[in-house]
């Protein structure tokens, strides 16, 4: 028996750094850790063979048992089509993941098995039941599990090479209530956590592939502080047995600034990295959405002082809020500025399913499900709900322009530059040699930045460098970290992002002429539900057909047996009757011989017994001719119920299946309207393509013109790239010797 679990590959994301992998040399962010839960439970008998979709193409033809999908709302397009791709080759398809908890109608009917909830206890039950051939088709676990019934992962199932980190989970569960997060909806707000000892053993399942960096995926790692000062402490024991300590990276609380030993102990632990859910610095938009733990503090104060502690911190900012006008735009610009935070994922406040800020919106009639339900990536340009300050257009337009603002070369150096000025040379810290495969990340990062016409470029590479080999070299590795994923950050909001716009303008163009905008949900609708409708009467009179014949059938057997019990009864009584004739009879010529030879009074005695037995059988005789006569009339009587009731039924059929031909009528006349709109937007495109194609040709004229502009121009700047080549190449030199220098170990003695 074999299990195949796939993590199905996500659309190009902010964080999934798909633009700068031809510089860092990896697939993937994070490994899919889930699944390797999955695996470490499932019993050691049953093969087990993980694919993660981003990194590596799925096998169809894999000779599995079991196909156990996994998937976020914004993958659930794409898991759906691979479930439907196994499911035609007979296999049998599970599903479980976030997907099923946020959005478990639109999963019925796409898999043939779900997960809802965590799956430590369900999964087992599952694969016992799988093998006894009786297994649900839904499993739901209501109740949180206990976190040490979580098994340590199978790290041996995953490719770690090919992704930026490992990911381990120490804690379920936030004990904050923010009204737009779905965690507290998936884990609760109580703080689950595994044994230290179980984390350690996963830290070091995971080092067994040479890996170098971890994540913990906590949606709160401080969110139980005595738990994670114990578990800091044994992670300063596991780094000082390394010859060369991991790195961390981890999501927390902004109340982290509150706390100076958790400060400390995390520095010590070579956490470098810290992802803060800061939101807004606009405080009434913070109490708008229950996040007072942000309320209560200084924002700034508290960013600078995790970063004083050599932690660099990431964070989430959301635009789209009730409270938020068109001045947040630049008030996010600005604090994000101020508070040298180089990777801000900003995004479009979404109403996930499930969550408050969901049901509220609901309730308020403001949410906006016309895009694709399943898109609810907050940095993709879509908007699912109503704002309330500000149209969608306003708030897609100040998104655009803060992006942009935020990953431009001048803006994103400061970022980094600023909070690299913030570390402190600590005496815990030590220089950090490349390593091997990180000196060819920063040869294919010279080549990038430095090998090109583009100036900005350049002195962008060239800003960050300089002051981290000046004033931090402990900090180069980071450093050239947050100039390899600019690549993919700076291309995903003018490029990538611009894509985007593009189609949505090209949908807009080419869309539903209004009154089909409006009413095709309701065509639609109607159409379905006509042919639903029709579905189910034309079942209804079947059934009752079935029903009325089978009725009458039973009538008409039980009439048949009725008159063989009577027939039989009546033959009965006449040979009865006739062996009583016929005893009587001999009798009667016993008495008459008797008679003569006696007494003429006793014959004429035994005579008169005799006419009275033939009286007796006469009358027996007509009782059992009545008797098959009232057979006959209660057989007839019978046949003519059974004939009246297939009468009604085949009446009550015709009617039904009129009434279904009815329905099908208005369906077909529902569906040749919807036909005339289509026909109306198919004439609206043509249209329109044939005023893009004169766009076109007219353009095609224009980059002819400075086509032959740029020819001349080319020889100018064929000089000037001879020219910065030769520059570019001695400041390679002149770097890779000073790399070489900061390797060495008398300098990193000197350090």
């Amino acid at each position: 028996m074999k299990v195949y679990l796939i993590k199905p590959r996500f659309p190009v994301t902010y964080w999934g750094f798909e633009y700068s992998q031809d510089l860092s040399g990896v697939g993937y962010t994070s490994p899919p850790l889930g699944l390797a839960t999955i695996a470490a439970l499932t019993p050691p008998d049953i093969d087990v063979e993980i694919c993660d979709e981003n990194i590596e193409d799925i096998d169809y033809a894999n000779n599995c048992d079991i196909v156990g999908l996994t998937a976020y709302l914004m993958q659930g397009p794409r898991a759906f089509h691979i479930a439907e791709e196994f499911r035609k080759r007979g296999k049998v398809v599970v599903l479980g993941g976030p997907i099923t908890g946020l959005n478990l109608a639109d999963c019925r009917g796409k898999v043939d098995v779900i997960f809802v909830g965590e799956a430590e206890y369900t999964w087992k039950q599952f694969l016992e039941e799988y093998r006894q051939g009786k297994y649900q088709t839904e499993y739901v676990q209501t109740e949180k599990i206990d976190m040490h019934d979580s098994p340590v992962p199978r790290m041996d199932l995953l490719k770690l090479n090919k992704y930026v980190h490992a990911a381990i989970q120490t804690t379920r569960g936030c004990p904050f209530g923010c009204e737009f997060c779905d965690i507290v909806v998936l884990f609760g707000r109580k703080v689950r956590y595994k044994k230290v000892s179980q984390v350690i053993a996963e830290m070091q399942e995971a080092v067994k592939q040479s890996v170098d960096s971890i994540f913990f995926t906590d949606d709160n790692f401080i969110g139980n502080r005595k738990y994670v000062k114990e578990l800091l402490n044994a992670i300063i024991e596991f780094n000082a047995q390394m010859k060369k300590p991991v790195a961390y990276m981890t999501q927390v609380s902004i109340n982290l600034a509150k706390d100076d030993e958790l400060l400390d102990l995390m520095h010590r632990a070579n956490i470098t990295t810290v992802f803060i859910g800061i939101e807004t610095p606009r405080k009434a938009s913070l109490k708008e959405v229950n996040k007072g733990q942000n309320v209560k503090t200084d924002l700034l104060q508290s960013v600078a002082k995790i970063q004083s502690y050599n932690i660099s911190v990431s964070a989430g900012m959301i635009v789209g809020f009730d409270h938020d006008d068109l001045n947040i735009f630049q008030e996010q610009l600005d604090f994000i500025m101020d508070a040298n935070i180089p990777w801000a994922m900003t995004g479009i406040l979404q109403a996930v399913p499930e969550t408050p800020l969901y049901k509220r919106l609901q309730a308020e009639n403001r949410l906006d499900l016309s895009a694709e339900y399943f898109e609810v990536d907050n940095t993709a340009l879509d908007v699912n709900l109503v704002p309330k300050n500000m149209t969608k257009d306003e708030l897609v337009k100040g998104y655009t322009w803060l992006v942009r603002q935020l990953y431009s070369y001048e803006n994103y150096a400061k970022r980094v530059v600023g909070t690299l000025q913030r570390y402190t040379n600590r005496t815990s810290q030590s220089i950090v040699v490349p390593s091997a495969w990180q000196l060819k990340v920063v040869l294919r990062t010279l080549r990038y930045y430095l090998l090109t016409l583009d100036r900005k470029r350049r002195k962008f590479f060239y800003d960050i460098v300089s002051y981290t080999l000046r004033h931090k070299p402990f900090a180069l590795v980071e450093a050239i970290t947050y100039i390899v994923s600019f690549k993919h950050l700076h291309h995903y909001v003018n490029i990538h992002l611009e894509k985007v716009l593009e189609q949505k303008a090209a949908m807009a163009a080419t869309a539903l002429p209004q009154p089909v905008l409006e009413n095709r949900w309701a065509i639609f609708s109607a159409y379905d539900e006509l042919r639903k409708h029709a579905a189910t009467v034309s079942q209804q009179a079947t059934a009752a057909y079935d029903e009325i014949k089978t009725h009458a059938a039973t009538v008409g057997k039980h009439a048949a047996e009725e008159y063989e019990e009577l027939r039989k009864h009546a033959a009965s009584a006449q040979k009865c009757a006739t062996t009583k004739y016929e005893e009587l009879k001999t009798w009667t010529i016993t008495a008459n011989v008797y008679s003569k030879e006696s007494h003429q009074e006793l014959g004429a005695y035994v005579t008169a017994l005799g006419q009275q037995a033939l009286a007796s059988y006469e009358d027996l005789h007509h009782q059992a001719l009545a008797a098959r006569k009232q057979a006959a009339l209660a057989y007839e009587e019978l046949g003519k119920q059974a004939a009246s009731v297939s009468h009604q039924a085949t009446t009550h059929y015709e009617e039904l299946r009129k009434l279904a031909a009815e329905k099908s009528e208005q369906a077909l006349a529902a569906y040749d309207e919807l036909q005339e709109y289509v026909a109306v937007l198919k004439k609206h495109v043509r249209t329109v393509y044939g005023e893009l194609s004169e766009q076109a040709a007219a353009i095609s004229a224009q980059a002819a013109t400075v086509s032959k502009r740029a020819a001349a121009m080319y020889q100018d700047l064929e000089q000037q790239a001879i020219a910065a080549n030769i520059k570019a190449a001695n400041l390679i030199e002149e770097l890779e010797s000073i790399l070489l220098n900061v390797s060495s170990p008398q300098a990193i003695q000197k350090g």
